[in-house]
């Protein structure tokens, strides 16, 4: 792996045990979400305006509850999926845990019985769906189920973003809400398997539907809950609101929320801060009509102008999609006031002769005066002649 420090050659991973752990899952919507990250923001920036300095110690309730939980967010459907997630003994062994009741259904066990997981799809449709779209779209899972377990190459559907159009955002997010519910149903489960993850009937289907663009930002959680409150309106105009102005019709597969705790690394996208990412996947751009046309998909560009912006204030993930896009004048001094500066003490120190530069327009320290700011093996030293920019004057 080459980095914007060198060449990683040797990596150690922890290996720990696969506990127990039981999944609850809850339902709600867009709205029920905004007002639970109202909450959170607000016992938040309370929390650090009233003891700043110990911010480790005393966590509200709301705040620590994010810890063991994730959400699908199905936005065309208006649905969430709440996941939280308990560990329940240090033993590995399913059968040690007393007086449980196991509804162990892993993605190898639905897998290897497709019949149980299209019953359940088919018990779903039958009670849901009215929609000649909707029923050509479970029958696209079907065929996915049937390659996933067979030997012969995948019929790869480069173009899938035009049967999403074609099928429609609404529909799509609508089948897509009743199969996160059969792959993710309350449980006890290994831990491997009780968190959200791309299983084997994820693979299969993503065998068939290669290319898509992924981006996560990660928003800071003192502006969580005005950044999906904003998200809410974008997403959901009044009704009669012209087709161009529903943005929620770019996101026919679900979001991804999860929550990540403060780090003090200098480049992390929750240094300094906890943060709530989200993670949001552009299908549309590569369609054959995108491509073709050189159409993107403006419903999800637009939101993720938002995301970027003040009200937001998201940070891109390092190794997803999006800089081009949406950082095309990336200042690391603004969005790392912090450390920006020191991790380039650190690039001057380790790469003298910028061997590692690249091409990326990110990687700059143009307003940086090296021999008076930088103090080996310390990093960044701040003074009144010595400020960080990333940007020449």
């Amino acid at each position: 792996m080459v980095g914007r420090l060198g060449v990683i050659i040797d990596v150690t991973l922890d290996i720990i045990p696969n506990y127990q752990v039981r999944r609850k899952v809850e339902h709600g919507n867009t709205k029920s979400f905004v007002t639970d990250m109202k909450k959170v923001q607000n016992d938040y920036n309370e929390f650090v305006r009233k003891d700043p300095n110990d911010a480790p110690h005393g966590i509200p309730a709301s705040i620590a509850a994010l810890d063991e939980r994730q959400y699908f967010w199905h936005i065309p459907a208006n649905s969430l999926m709440q996941m939280d997630f308990e560990t329940l003994y240090d033993s590995t062994d399913l059968r040690s845990v007393p007086n449980a009741v196991f509804e162990y259904r892993n993605s190898n066990t639905v897998i290897n019985n497709a019949q149980d997981f299209l019953a359940a799809i088919g018990r779903q449709q039958a009670q849901s769906f009215n929609s000649a779209s909707q029923e050509e779209l479970v029958q696209e899972l079907r065929e996915s189920l049937v390659e996933t377990n067979s030997d012969e190459p995948a019929m790869i559907d480069i173009y899938v973003g035009d049967r999403m159009r074609r099928i429609g955002a609404n529909n799509f997010s609508a089948v897509y809400n009743l199969v996160d519910q059969v792959l993710f149903p309350a449980g006890i489960f290994p831990a491997r398997e009780a968190y959200i993850n791309q299983n084997r009937v994820m693979y299969g289907m993503h065998r068939r539907m290669q290319i898509y663009d992924q981006y996560e930002v990660a928003i800071p959680l003192h502006k969580a809950g005005d950044c999906f409150e904003h998200l809410e309106a974008l997403m959901f105009p009044e009704p009669g609101a012209p087709l161009d102005d529903q943005l929620a019709q770019g996101f026919p597969i679900p979001a991804l929320i999860r929550f990540v705790k403060s780090e003090d690394f200098f480049l992390s996208p929750t240094q300094g801060e906890p943060r709530v990412y989200l993670n949001i996947e552009d299908y549309y751009t590569h369609s054959e009509a995108g491509e073709n046309t050189g159409r993107t998909n403006t419903w999800f560009y637009r939101v993720m102008q938002e995301l970027r912006g003040d009200i937001c204030q998201g940070r891109l993930h390092w190794g997803k999609a999006g800089w081009n896009e949406h950082a095309s004048s990336f200042d690391g001094a603004a969005e790392y006031p912090e450390t920006w500066c020191h991790f380039g003490c650190f690039v001057k120190e380790l790469d003298p002769e910028n061997k590692f530069q690249g091409v990326s327009h990110v990687w700059r320290w143009d307003g940086l005066d090296y021999d008076r700011c930088c103090e080996p093996g310390e990093g960044f030293v701040s003074s009144p002649n010595c400020v960080c920019r990333a940007l020449g004057a």
